[in-house]
């Protein structure tokens, strides 16, 4: 990954900031082992404002282990674990209700609507 900052100066340009990794490093790589071959299928390259509001945030929390930049989002995967649930609840109550439907009325509901 490459990821450089630009910060927009006095003289109306854009002028290097320094990289978007810990330490202000532009890339974040692995060292190489002598002798392997590395194929790269792509790299990415991001162009980043020193200002861009993820770089703040990132900045500021750059202490934190938990990525978040401050906000509290375990609320968010506990209510998709509550939708998630709901929707399977649903689906099991409306094939049982498919199944209980053709057992009193002795149709089929794949006969009925679909031949």
């Amino acid at each position: 990954d490459i990821c450089l900052l630009v910060d927009y100066n006095n003289t109306e340009s854009w002028q290097y900031a320094g990289g978007c990794f810990e330490g202000g490093a532009p890339t974040r790589m692995v060292p190489a082992t002598v002798g392997e071959v590395y194929n790269f299928s792509s790299v990415r390259v991001q162009v980043r404002s020193k200002n861009d509001p993820f770089v703040v945030a990132a900045k500021e929390n750059a202490d934190s282990d938990d990525f978040s930049f401050g906000i509290d989002i375990d609320f968010l995967y506990t209510f998709a674990y509550f939708l998630f649930f709901c929707a399977v609840v649903c689906g099991v109550l409306v094939t049982a209700a498919v199944l209980l439907k053709e057992a009193i009325f002795k149709t089929s509901f794949y006969e009925k609507y679909f031949k």
